[in-house]
């Protein structure tokens, strides 16, 4: 596993200068069977989003090519007795669970209140970032054959898409733009899913 330091050098090594690069994606896991809050994940992997957060306000400071777009894909070990609806419902909740997380991080320590006082046309970073979530239940699964293994599939995936900043009259108002893209198959509105009993999963 990638120390936080490590992981900061790798997303930032590209943060200065040159055109857009590619989107990076890390990833988030070992949530214990049936959970999907930020709070379940082992200390190290919430270490980790601390430092993506970091990463992120990083680079509307220095960077020509800040993040604009973070794309949460939930994932799940496979569950037989539940089956795939319980799967894919699962998967949906930890990526908004760890889309929402970022999203208030981002709100809260790239918060520049002397810049909202004097600067009537300032966009707070959080407002400057599309964030989406999805799921997709168990469909990429990592072969396993104990608990260890088990628990990288209880992922989320994250992607960091880089680009200029957008205008200010995109974001009239400050609202952040909030998305769920779903996944093949399913449709309606964000929704949460209660993890249910114990299980296997």
């Amino acid at each position: 596993m990638s120390s936080p330091d490590d992981i900061f050098a790798q997303m930032t090594a590209q943060s200065v200068a040159g055109p857009p690069p590619a989107p990076q994606r890390r990833f988030v896991g070992g949530f214990p069977p049936l959970t999907t809050r930020v709070a379940d994940l082992p200390s190290i992997e919430q270490i980790d989003l601390r430092m993506m957060i970091e990463w992120v306000i990083e680079t509307h400071k220095i960077s020509p090519f800040p993040v604009i777009e973070i794309n949460c894909v939930g994932h799940a070990d496979r569950d037989f007795q539940r089956g795939k609806a319980f799967e894919q419902g699962i998967s949906e909740t930890r990526a908004l669970s760890i889309m929402t997380f970022l999203r208030n991080e981002i709100a809260r320590l790239g918060m520049d209140i002397f810049a909202s006082i004097t600067q009537p046309t300032f966009i707070p970073i959080f407002a400057r970032i599309t964030f989406s979530f999805d799921g997709v239940g168990s469909a990429k699964h990592i072969p396993a054959v104990n608990e260890e293994g088990r628990r990288r599939n209880r992922r989320v995936t994250i992607e960091f898409v880089r680009g200029k900043s957008p205008q200010p009259s995109r974001f009239l108002g400050g609202a952040a733009a909030w998305t769920r893209q779903p996944a093949q198959g399913c449709a309606g509105r964000p929704r949460a899913r209660r993890s249910g009993a114990a299980g296997a999963e």
